[in-house]
């Protein structure tokens, strides 16, 4: 009896050890995609521009949106130092030979911003407060008194009162 169920227990082992696999699924090919390496990119000190590379080239076509960022058709390299910061762009590429493929990628330049906005005067409604890297209610660098808000008083200067300590524009 026991030989029995040795024999029937290493059977069933074989038999399971066998089976087909009938999944003819087939795995995912690796998707192309479009990438800068991060996803906010800064202004760096120094005298040359800060041109970014996307991380994987090829020869195709890009492009941007919206407007205000400086972007090289042909390699995809973006100007930082000569973009317009504080905003979010969607960086698009359409490969060579190709009509139906666009990859796409979602960039912002980190800075100082304002939002669009209809100020009611009549209302006291006067005061255009700063976004930080695109987003209301980012604490503001240099809002503590230290700020560099209308280096040189070139705003100010010309009637657009600058708070050099926190940028509000009234």
């Amino acid at each position: 009896m026991a030989r029995l169920i040795c024999i029937m227990l290493l059977g069933a082992t074989l038999m399971a050890a066998c089976s087909k696999n009938t999944d003819n699924t087939l795995p995912e090919p690796n998707q192309p995609s479009l990438s800068y390496g991060d996803s906010i990119l800064y202004i760096k000190d120094g005298d040359a521009d800060n041109i970014v590379l996307p991380a994987n080239t090829a020869s195709g076509h890009y492009f941007g949106f919206p407007e205000g960022i400086e972007l090289d058709e042909k390699t995809g390299a973006i100007n930082v130092d000569r973009s317009e910061t504080g905003l979010r762009y969607r960086i698009s590429f359409v490969p060579d030979g190709q009509t139906d493929t666009t990859l796409s990628t979602i960039v912002l330049l980190s800075g100082i911003n304002y939002l669009d906005n209809i100020y009611y005067l009549d209302e006291n409604d006067t005061t255009a407060t700063p976004i930080y890297n695109g987003r209301p209610g980012n604490t503001v660098p240099g809002t503590n008194g230290q700020s560099l808000f209308d280096e040189g008083g070139g705003c100010n200067g010309n009637g657009v009162a600058v708070s050099t300590t926190d940028g509000s524009i009234n």
